[in-house]
C-alpha cells in the first residue's frame, strides 16, 4: 500500500485503467494494521491477520460474499493462489493465479501445501506466469485450460538512463574506479558466494582499479567480505540510481529449484538502464537473455 510495485500492484492498475472495477486485498503481518485507500483508481485495503488469521479471512470471506464481483485473482505468493482459488469456487467467481516463481521451492519440506498449490493451479480458470520454464512445470499439472506468459517488466518512469558520475555522487561511490555491482536478496540460494569468490579474486590481481558493491537485505547466515562495500538495503528511490552507478550489474543465481523459474526484475531494470550485465545462465535467464547469449556465464563458474 505503501510502496505499490510488482506484478499485483501494476496487474491491478493497468486492469482499473482499462474500465474495470478493481479491489485490491493485502495481507499485512503486522498488528491491527488495517486502512483503506484509493490509489490511481484501484481500492486498496489492508487487513491484519494478527492476532488472530482467521478473523481476517472471515472478514475477507464476508466480504466477497456480498461484493458483486465477477473474478478473484491470486497473487505474490503460494498461498494467495490457493485462496483465490477456492474462494472463487465456494462464491462460484472465476478465478485467476499469477506465478513470477517457483514457489514450491521457498518451501520444499511443506507436502501438503504443494499439493493444494498444484491443485488450484490445475482447477483455477487461468494462470499466469513469468516465462517458459514456468510454463512448462505448470503443464505437468495443469494439462489443459488457459496458461499464459506475461513476462517481467519496469517502470520506465523510474528506471532510465541516468548521469553515472551524479548517480555515484548521490550515493557516496567513488568516482573513478570501476565499479561491479550486485542487488538483491544477499542468500546463498542467490549464489551469492560467487560474486564474493569473484571480487576476491578480481582484487587479488587488480587490488585498486574496482569496486565491489552490493545492496539488499541480508541473510543471517551470511557475512559480507571486507573487501565488498555494503550499502545496506536501499530505498526504492535510490535502486535506478545504484543500478545507473555500476560499470556492471553481476545477476548471479543457481541451476536449481529456485534458479530455473526465477525471472529477475531486477535484470530488466539495468537493460531499461543501458547498464551492462553478466548474469548466470539458467532455464529462466536463457530466455531472457536469448538475443544476448554472450552475457551469460555458466552458474557457479567464478572464473567466468
Amino acid at each position: 500500500m505503501l510502496r505499490p510495485y510488482g506484478r499485483f500492484y501494476n496487474l491491478a492498475y493497468h486492469l482499473s485503467r482499462l474500465g474495470h472495477d478493481v479491489e485490491l486485498f493485502l495481507f499485512s503481518y503486522k498488528r491491527d494494521e488495517n486502512e483503506t485507500i484509493i490509489k490511481n483508481g484501484v481500492k486498496m485495503k489492508s487487513i491484519s491477520i494478527f492476532p488472530n488469521p482467521l478473523s481476517a479471512l472471515s472478514n475477507l470471506y464476508s466480504y466477497i460474499k456480498q461484493a458483486n464481483a465477477d473474478w478473484l485473482m491470486g497473487f505474490s505468493d503460494i498461498y494467495f493462489g490457493i485462496l483465490a482459488e477456492n474462494l472463487s469456487r465456494l462464491n462460484k467467481k472465476k478465478s485467476l493465479i499469477d506465478a513470477y516463481d517457483n514457489f514450491e521451492s521457498y518451501i520444499p519440506f511443506a507436502k501438503p501445501l504443494h499439493w493444494l498449490w498444484r491443485r488450484s493451479i490445475r482447477r483455477t480458470d487461468i494462470v499466469t506466469c513469468a516465462g517458459p520454464s514456468l510454463e512448462q512445470l505448470f503443464r505437468q499439472y495443469r494439462k489443459t485450460g488457459t496458461l499464459e506468459i506475461l513476462p517481467m517488466t519496469i517502470d520506465h518512469d523510474e528506471f532510465f538512463v541516468q548521469s553515472r558520475q551524479e548517480c555515484r555522487k548521490k550515493l557516496g561511490l567513488p568516482l573513478e574506479k570501476k565499479i561491479v555491482g550486485y542487488h538483491g536478496s544477499i542468500h546463498a540460494s542467490r549464489d551469492i558466494n560467487t560474486f564474493f569468490l569473484a571480487a576476491s579474486l578480481n582484487q587479488t590481481a587488480k587490488p585498486d582499479d574496482m569496486q565491489f558493491v552490493v545492496a539488499g537485505k541480508k541473510s543471517n547466515a551470511i557475512n559480507i567480505p571486507d573487501n565488498i562495500n555494503y550499502l545496506g538495503y536501499l530505498s526504492d528511490d535510490d535502486m535506478p540510481l545504484f543500478i545507473n552507478s555500476l560499470d556492471v550489474l553481476i545477476v548471479t543465481n543457481k541451476d536449481s529449484a529456485f534458479g530455473n523459474y526465477s525471472y529477475p526484475v531486477k535484470l530488466y531494470e539495468a537493460i531499461s538502464c543501458n547498464t551492462p550485465v553478466i548474469v548466470s545462465k539458467t532455464k529462466s535467464t536463457s530466455w531472457i537473455m536469448r538475443d544476448y547469449p554472450q552475457l551469460l556465464v555458466d552458474a557457479g563458474d567464478v572464473d567466468a
